[in-house]
């Protein structure tokens, strides 16, 4: 009986062994860019007039439901997840380990645990788990991203504040990392009696109308 308990479980080992996992990399919703020059617009009190960014966003969030899985049962409750691209497709990694709980009721941890949205729909219909491979689910999970503070990048951006007498006002700040930079807040203003034109670091600003209510204006060029 030891005998054949023995070899029956060389051949498990074996298939289980040989199941390759998927690739895996963070989704990533990279987004850059600058307001356009060369075109009058019209900006109210408060509105950024130029802003220049350059984002990498990753996200997250939390899935919850029961699946039967390696012979047990794997129950998630506000369990948190990864946003990733899964071979190609969107994907959820579970990056703490979760426990299935075998039909006896004993726990045992399972590692690296995937959802994969075989056909883009907006729901995972499938679960991989390493060494094991992937299988279908019988009640597809859907998860609400939200952004995940691994998002990186920069943005930068020039507010209008209205005009004192012949003094327009203008506000500028900078974010890092989704983080504002009090340091390089700035505020600053300029005198119509003097140009019709704006200087601010790299930009040159040709205003048309200003008032305490709207700011008419044209970026003629250069950037933050």
């Amino acid at each position: 009986m030891t005998y054949l308990k023995y070899l029956t479980l060389i051949p498990l080992v074996f298939v289980v062994g040989c199941v390759s996992a998927p690739s895996q990399m963070p989704f990533i919703d990279k987004t850059t860019g600058e307001t356009e020059v060369g075109e009058e617009a019209r900006a109210y009190v408060g509105d950024t007039i130029y802003r220049k960014f350059d984002i990498k966003k990753q996200y997250e969030g939390y899935v919850n439901g029961s699946f039967g899985a390696t012979g047990g049962t794997i129950n998630l409750a506000d369990t948190k997840v990864q946003r990733m691209l899964v071979d190609g497709k969107d994907g959820a990694l579970v990056r703490d380990p979760v426990t299935a709980t075998s039909m006896f009721g004993i726990p045992s941890p399972v590692y690296g645990l995937l959802f994969i949205d075989e056909d883009s729909d907006g729901m995972f219909d499938k679960y991989n788990i390493p060494m094991v491979g992937t299988k279908k689910l019988k009640t597809p999970i859907v998860v609400d991203w939200q952004e995940s503070n691994r998002s990186s990048g920069y943005s930068r951006e020039l507010i209008y504040q209205g005009r004192d007498g012949n003094n327009l006002k203008f506000f500028y700040r900078e974010f890092n990392d989704d983080f504002r930079r009090p340091a390089y807040d700035q505020e600053v203003q300029y005198d119509l009696d003097e140009s019709d034109y704006a200087q601010f670091k790299g930009l040159t600003i040709r205003i048309v109308e200003a008032n305490n209510e709207y700011l008419t204006f044209e970026i003629e060029g250069g950037s933050l």
